[in-house]
Parts: structure tokens; C-alpha cells; sequence
């Protein structure tokens, strides 16, 4: 089988590889470009056994296990969910915006999920600016914890449900003031930062 064929010779070239690096160690064992070597040889073992448990063991492989960039590894898989770009590979980083649009806060968010972010983002939004009182958020950032948080530190978080509402939660999200930072919000969308795509997720915020 030519998998077989192709394991077998990516082997033969780690081998080599290693070979080579257990001769420079004796000789330099503090020079630092040997650990990049190292990495790479890692790299490629790793490689070389997610494709024989893939093609040759039809095994479904982890989502934890796979890595996206060999340069890059803290490198994601995002679902974009969208027509034209269903997924792109990168880190999400959620930017926190007055209403003129300037950045007050971000965050690199790496092997983390919207509603694992909401609370920290106006935690630290609040620290640098005290007058802040409210803050605009997509479904994606909701979940009860997170709310119940936001009403300690805000004025009036503006964290829209998931799901069916209840009485209370159409009687907050029917609010004047609710509904016109939603409106205002709802300008703000998804685009991608740098050379490889990173969804930028926006919240807006105001200054009062």
C-alpha cells in the first residue's frame, strides 16, 4: 500500500535525523538549535502516527491530538458556520469597543469558548475604565453564571439568551436601553486578523 510505502520512508528520514542529532549533541550539547531539531523530529514522529491510526487503522483521531501548523501549534480549528468559509485556522481574539470604536480591551482567546471570556473581558475593561456601565454581547457569550456576574459589575449587562425565554427574560431584553445598544451592536462583524485568519469576535461597550 502506498500509506505503507510513504510511512515507512518518513521513518527512514527520522531515523536519519536522529542519528544526526545524537552526533552534534556529543560534540555541541549546549547549542541551541539542536532543541528546534528535537521539535521537529517530535513533530514528525507525531505525524507519522496519527497517519498509520488514520489510514491504516481507520481510527477517528482525537480532536486534542491534531495539530494545525507544525510553526504555528497553538494554531485552532475554528467553524465558522458561514457560506464561502465554513472553517478557518488560527486564534479567536475577542476585541472590547467604546461606541466611537475605539479598542479598550482584547483577548487571545486560546482553546476557549465565548461564554468563557464574557466575565473576564468586563472584568478587565472595568479595572482600566471605572465609568464603564454596560456591555454588549452576542448569544454566543451567554450562560446564566455569566449574567448573574454581569449584573454585579454593570449597570446593564446586555447579554442576550440562548434559547426560549422566560418572563424575566423577555421583560430584560424588551428594555429601551437594551434594545438600543443590541441595535447599535449589531453593526459589529466577524473579520479576520493576520496572515493566517482569526476570527475576530467584537463586543461594544459604552462610556458613561
Amino acid at each position: 500500500m502506498a500509506h505503507l510505502e510513504y510511512i515507512k520512508y518518513s521513518l527512514s528520514i527520522v531515523r536519519k535525523a536522529e542519528t544526526t542529532l545524537s552526533l552534534l549533541l556529543k560534540k555541541q550539547p549546549d547549542e541551541p538549535r539542536l532543541e528546534n531539531l528535537k521539535y521537529h523530529i517530535a513533530h514528525s514522529r507525531h505525524q507519522i502516527n496519527l497517519i498509520y491510526r488514520r489510514v491504516i487503522e481507520h481510527e477517528q483521531i482525537p480532536h486534542n491530538e491534531k495539530v494545525f501548523s507544525i510553526f504555528e501549534p497553538h494554531t485552532e480549528w475554528i467553524s465558522k458556520g458561514k457560506a464561502g468559509t465554513p472553517v478557518e485556522l488560527g486564534l479567536r481574539v475577542c476585541v472590547l469597543q467604546d461606541q466611537f470604536g475605539f479598542t479598550l480591551h482584547h483577548q487571545v482567546m486560546q482553546k476557549q469558548t465565548d461564554d468563557q471570556v464574557t466575565v473576564p473581558m468586563a472584568e478587565a475593561a472595568k479595572k482600566r475604565f471605572p465609568t464603564l456601565s454596560q456591555v454588549s454581547y452576542d448569544k454566543g457569550f451567554w450562560s446564566p453564571g455569566n449574567l448573574e456576574k454581569l449584573e454585579v459589575l454593570l449597570e446593564r449587562p446586555v447579554l442576550p439568551k440562548k434559547g426560549r425565554l422566560s418572563a424575566n427574560d423577555k421583560k430584560r431584553e424588551s428594555h429601551p436601553e437594551f434594545i438600543r445598544a443590541r441595535r447599535k451592536h449589531s453593526a459589529v462583524e466577524c473579520e479576520a486578523l493576520g496572515l493566517i485568519p482569526r476570527s475576530l469576535l467584537r463586543t461594544t461597550q459604552e462610556l458613561t
